[in-house]
Order: C-alpha cells, then sequence, then structure tokens
C-alpha cells in the first residue's frame, strides 16, 4: 500500500509536471496521502505486538520481516492485546496514536525526499532539453526503483521503515520487560554482513535489567538497525561477571535510549524537525502532535447515550456499541455498514445492497422524520459522486459522512475516522448534493 501510494502519486506529480515544467522548481512536496499513513501506523503498532508477545512469552529474538508484518491479521492483533490484562485499553490506544504520530511525520518527510530525489532526474532532463518523455513512460516499479522503495533496489524503503518498525518492536519488548522484570538483559545482534560495527561490539553485551547502561544502548542504536535485547530469567543463565562497558561503543544521535524512558520515543527527532522545516511541513507535524496531546490529556466523560437510527445487525456487537455514541448536535445519527457506492443491511436474515432510493426507503421504514444527517458508513464519503452526495441530493438535506473506514469506539462515546485512534481525514460535508468546503 505505501510502495503503491507513492508510485501513484509520483506518477500524477510527473504528469502534472509534463504540462507544467515551473512545479519542479517551486513544489518541494508531495500531497499526503493519509491511507498509506494509516498503512504504515499498522505496520509500527502490529511491530510493538509482537514485541510485547515475545518479551512476555520470554521468546528468544528472531529478526522480524516487514512482509510477515504486513500478513499479520491486523484486528487479531488489536484484540488480542486489548484483551491481555497487563495491558489496559486506554494505554494501548495511547500508544497507538503516538505510533500514528510517528508515521504522520515520517510521511510527510517521505513525501519531500522521495519527490526531491526524482525532482533532480527530472530537472536536469529538462534543462538538457529532452524533456519529460522518459518519465511519463516509467512503470510503476521504475518509479519505485528510482525513489529507492522498489523490489529490488528497496534501500529507502529498508532504512527508514525498518528502522521505524524496529523502534515500535522494541518499545513492546520494553513494555513486556517492565511488566515482568528479568533479572538481565542481553544485547542481541544480527551477526552477518550487513552488522555495524556498533552493533557487532555490542553482541552478547549482559548488564543487570536495571543497569543505567540500558538508558543508551537499548536499540535501535542507528538507521536500519535490526539488534534487540533478550530478557534472562534463569539464574544458570546469568554470567560470573557482567560484561565490561566502560568503553562501549555510543548510538548515532537520537538513538540508543530506553523506549519508554521519558516517554518520548515518538517525538520527532531534531534531524527530522530540520527536514521538515525544509520541506514546509513542520507546520503540519506541529498540529499533528497537539491533536495528539490534546487525545492523550483529554478525560472524556462516559455516557450511554440513544442513537438516532440504528440499522446494524442486533446480534452483533457493533449493535450495542453504537447505543454508546453521542450523537451529533443538529443531525441524526445513521449507523449502518457501507461503502462509497451503497449501504448494506440485514433484511429477512439476509445482507442485500441498497443504493440511493433503496436506501431512502428503508430508513423511512425504520422511522427517519426528516432532518440531516451524519451518515456513519464506511466510505460513504468516499469519492466523486459518493453514496453520501447522492443520498443528499435525494433527500433535499445535509448528509456528513466519512471518505474512510468508520470506528466506533464506545468507552468514549465517540466515532473516528480511518483508524481506532486518531482521525486520518475530516467528514465531508453535503448540502442538497453539492459539498460544503
Amino acid at each position: 500500500m505505501i510502495s503503491e501510494s507513492y508510485a501513484e502519486r509520483i506518477r500524477k506529480y510527473i504528469q502534472k509536471a509534463e504540462r507544467n515544467p515551473d512545479i519542479l522548481n517551486t513544489q518541494k512536496i508531495l500531497p499526503a496521502d493519509y491511507r498509506a499513513m494509516g498503512t504504515a501506523a499498522q505496520l509500527f503498532t502490529e511491530s510493538m505486538l509482537i514485541g510485547l508477545d515475545s518479551a512476555l512469552q520470554k521468546k528468544q529474538f528472531a529478526e522480524i520481516d516487514i512482509e510477515d508484518i504486513e500478513n499479520l491479521p491486523y484486528e487479531e492483533a488489536v484484540e488480542y492485546l486489548a484483551k491481555r490484562s497487563v495491558l489496559k485499553k486506554a494505554d494501548y490506544y495511547d500508544l497507538s496514536d503516538k505510533l500514528r504520530f510517528r508515521a504522520f511525520t515520517v510521511g510527510r518527510i517521505n513525501d519531500g525526499r522521495l519527490l526531491e530525489k526524482l525532482n533532480s532526474e527530472m530537472i536536469k532532463n529538462v534543462n538538457d532539453g529532452k524533456g519529460l518523455k522518459d518519465f511519463l513512460s516509467l512503470t510503476k516499479t521504475d518509479i519505485l526503483n528510482k525513489i529507492g522503495m522498489g523490489p529490488n533496489q528497496g534501500w529507502y524503503w529498508e532504512t527508514v521503515y525498518r528502522t521505524n518498525v524496529q523502534t515500535a518492536y522494541n518499545v513492546g519488548r520494553a513494555m513486556g520487560f517492565e511488566e515482568d522484570h528479568p533479572l538481565a538483559l542481553e544485547f542481541v545482534g544480527v551477526d552477518d554482513a550487513r552488522q555495524t560495527e556498533t552493533c557487532s561490539s555490542l553482541s552478547g553485551t549482559i548488564r543487570p535489567y536495571d543497569d543505567p547502561f540500558w538508558e543508551t544502548h537499548t536499540p535501535p542504536m542507528h538507521f536500519d538497525c535490526r539488534s534487540t535485547l533478550r530478557g534472562i530469567y534463569d539464574e544458570a543463565e546469568l554470567p560470573e561477571k557482567w560484561s565490561p562497558v566502560a568503553d562501549a561503543e555510543e548510538a548515532a544521535k537520537g538513538f540508543g535510549t530506553w523506549p519508554t524512558e521519558n516517554n518520548s520515543w515518538w517525538e520527532e527527532l531534531a534531524s527530522q524537525t530540520k527536514a521538515a522545516k525544509y520541506y514546509g511541513v513542520q507546520g503540519e507535524i506541529e498540529a499533528a502532535r497537539e491533536i495528539l496531546i490534546k487525545n492523550l490529556e483529554s478525560k472524556t466523560e462516559k455516557k450511554e447515550v440513544v442513537l438516532g437510527i440504528n440499522l446494524f445487525d442486533e446480534s452483533t456487537s457493533i449493535y450495542t456499541d453504537a447505543f454508546r455514541i453521542e450523537e451529533e448536535e443538529g443531525f441524526v445519527d445513521v449507523y449502518i455498514h457501507g461503502s462509497s457506492t451503497n449501504v448494506q443491511a440485514v433484511i429477512d436474515g439476509k445482507i442485500k445492497n441498497l443504493d440511493v432510493n433503496q436506501f431512502v426507503k428503508y430508513l423511512k421504514e425504520k422511522g427517519y422524520k426528516g432532518g440531516d444527517i451524519r451518515l456513519a458508513a464506511c466510505s460513504a464519503g468516499y469519492g466523486d459522486d459518493s453514496f453520501a452526495q447522492r443520498l443528499s441530493k435525494k433527500l433535499g438535506v445535509k448528509v456528513k459522512a466519512s471518505p474512510l473506514d468508520v470506528y466506533f469506539i464506545p468507552e468514549d462515546g465517540i466515532l473516528r475516522i480511518g483508524s481506532p485512534y486518531t482521525n486520518l481525514a475530516d467528514w465531508r460535508l453535503f448540502d442538497n448534493g453539492v459539498e460544503v468546503k
């Protein structure tokens, strides 16, 4: 999803530049793709789950692979962690929000860096009088190879995304160790041709769990670091003498700290701030951080409120969850499964797809008496001529809908767009079939 997003956005940029070459010198960053950011956040979150689980089960370290993490069933992983008594749901959502902020920061900076890399070649072609014909004919694989995210030349993918996946993994490991303290920790490196001198020199180091050494020597130690820590719980495994660390190699700037110390592992690095300012997205990142902080600090009052029109199957948990969502003032909430083209309802025990005309009839049968609607149906507001837009025109009212999936957060009485942890997009509002910006 992430690679495909970059390929598609860059292709559109090349087409735009062919029509207006001036943007090669004026545009510094690609448009944001929140779905791709959501995918990155899922990678990071799933990696955290693997780290937590492996630490709690006292598993030996096995190098994590991005493709393996991508194939982990996300909803199952979320449900698994939510049920664990070692981690409260609220704590999990807080961690997930932070990982989403990290994905947003990484994503926006990458939107600038990868465009800059391609831009330099495009500018050279234009200056040499060759134009952009060669770029217009590039395949998706060609584009990805040029920016370092291709299947054969994925150096940028490996460096940037592996670093963040590994960081999330080690956050999970640290959380597990804090819940069930080991006697000691061992620094475990991956002994192959890619291992750095720093990790090679530290691999095998064993120190007490509460040793200050781990405050500055916890992986990742640098970009593309694959090392981690192993918890030692059996006294028989402890060495006669602790490993000497007086001359231990230091971590690269911004790396090496204990993941949960000072709760700063998710924060923007100084190097990221510098890059974000250069690409003109520091304001976006600061705004996202401010939203995150407010979310973390808010204490939402839990309420049991009556939903306007709940059209979910009564035998499902989401039907019950919907009754705990607080209505938005001025709108009638309508809850139903949906997409950008239709909605789905269980009628006479069977799932049926309803177009706008059928839905209007069904809605009135279920008690709709008129008024503006907040349509809580996944992707009902996605794209041009969306289901929500057509419904607004049909009823002659305002319809508010999400362009992405809708998530129910019953414990807080709220809805979220695109993720159960934070909003990835805004609601779209249509008035009599016309979008209100």
